[in-house]
């Protein structure tokens, strides 16, 4: 029986070399990509997170969602709700309701409390209140990353 080598391209995403390693990239369920407009919020949780082991990609408008999830592969999507011009929760539903999307966890975050009623009814699997406590979303993201907790400071 001959073995078939394993043929992959490699991909330029945001000026870097991603190779992946495999057909299912080991590196899949510590991605997380982070959708908010606010870029001052997106630079901050992306150095955190990136501490914290997760590889990190963000994105401002709702228009670089999809291509980023085709190109970036996310294991968990933090989206906010209010976006400019989008309503973070129809945006879920969206994802949730497409063959190539619909398994990817969604964690809603908003300033807003009132919303934390009824999220699930966009189909996201959990909520995180800004300002977000990093203790609680490491161990979230954890979770929906199925990996083993990690120490946060």
């Amino acid at each position: 029986m001959q073995i078939k080598p394993l043929h992959l391209s490699n991909t330029i995403y945001n000026g870097k070399l991603f190779v992946p390693t495999s057909r299912k990239s080991c590196l899949l369920m510590k991605k997380i990509l982070v959708v908010d407009d606010d870029k001052d919020f997106l630079y901050s949780i992306k150095s955190i997170l990136t501490e914290y082991g997760f590889i990190v990609d963000t994105v401002d408008t709702q228009d670089d969602i999809y291509k980023s999830i085709l190109i970036f592969n996310p294991g968990v999507i933090l989206l906010d709700i209010y976006l400019s011009g989008a309503d973070g929760r129809n945006v879920c539903r969206g994802l949730k309701n497409h063959f190539k999307t619909k398994d990817i966890p969604v964690i809603f975050c908003s300033g807003d409390r009132g919303l934390r009623a009824g999220f699930d009814q966009y189909l996201a699997e959990d909520f995180i209140e800004k300002p977000l406590e990093i203790s609680v979303l490491v161990e979230r993201l954890n979770h929906y990353c199925n990996l083993p907790p990690t120490s946060v400071n």
